[in-house]
């Protein structure tokens, strides 16, 4: 039998080939948005409106005299999330509203957000539930009152948003993203409209705000911004929450 001898040229070319072959770079992990919404220096009032100085001194949107109309949103979007506390809201569907003999306003739709005219709590409302965020307090909430599932990080003082409804009694979690973000006009916001609610600047977007004196119902779910803070209650039990930077209260 005959052996062929390659020449040592021939081998390291073929040794270099196989080598350039099995050394490839990786591809790049995606990076992940967590999609936390943080949004800061908000303005005290809406283009075109005038401010109305509150008691405690803050500036508070004003709401358009005209007769009230029913407001149209956007068609649903794709959801971010489906409910939850710690779960962002999805995008709203089509949602109206419609100013009441007592001037209460009704909304239809499966959620409404809105902001109170200090702009430090938003809240977002759905037909069996609501939670409000608080961007500052002077308080810690009671250990009690703070969801049980809520993750560990979720202190007394860094518990920032009250909920009721569904079945549960009002209790205090953490949101990791900014609620005033979804109180826009294109979104949560899209309820407001001639002679319903009023509006505000934040960040450059127009956000929908509930002025004081106000009650907005959706649902089973009402809430009503006054100068002492915001209580939503849930209308099937009668348990709720007043929420505010120097109190809270549960009922």
């Amino acid at each position: 039998m005959t052996l062929s001898v390659r020449s040592p040229v021939v081998l390291l070319v073929l040794v270099a080939g196989l080598l350039t072959a099995c050394t490839g770079s990786p591809e790049g992990e995606p990076t992940v948005d967590g999609g936390v919404h943080a949004t800061t220096g908000a303005e005290t009032t809406g283009p075109g409106q005038d401010a109305s100085t509150t008691d405690a001194g803050e500036a508070a949107p004003t709401t358009d005299p005209t007769d009230a109309g029913a407001s149209t949103g956007p068609d649903a979007g794709t959801p971010d999330s489906t409910d939850g506390d710690g779960a962002r809201p999805e995008m709203p569907g089509e949602v109206s509203a419609q100013l009441q003999s007592d001037g209460s306003i009704l909304v239809d739709g499966g959620q409404a957000s809105f902001l109170m005219p200090s702009q430090n709590v938003a809240c977002l409302v759905r037909t069996d539930n609501v939670v409000c965020q608080i961007d500052g307090k002077e308080y810690d909430a009671r250990s009690a009152d703070i969801d049980p599932a809520a993750f560990a990080g979720c202190t007394p003082a860094a518990a920032d948003a009250m909920t009721v409804g569904g079945g549960v009694d009002p209790r205090w979690s953490c949101l990791p993203y900014d609620l005033r973000a979804d109180t826009d006009v294109t979104g949560g916001g899209a309820w407001t409209g001639p002679g319903l609610g009023a509006t505000a600047t934040l960040d450059g977007a127009t956000v929908a705000v509930l002025p004081y004196g106000t009650t907005l119902r959706l649902g089973n779910i009402s809430c009503t911004s006054d100068r002492q803070g915001v209580a939503c209650t849930d209308l099937t039990t009668g348990h709720g929450f007043q929420l505010a930077s120097q109190r809270y209260a549960i009922h």
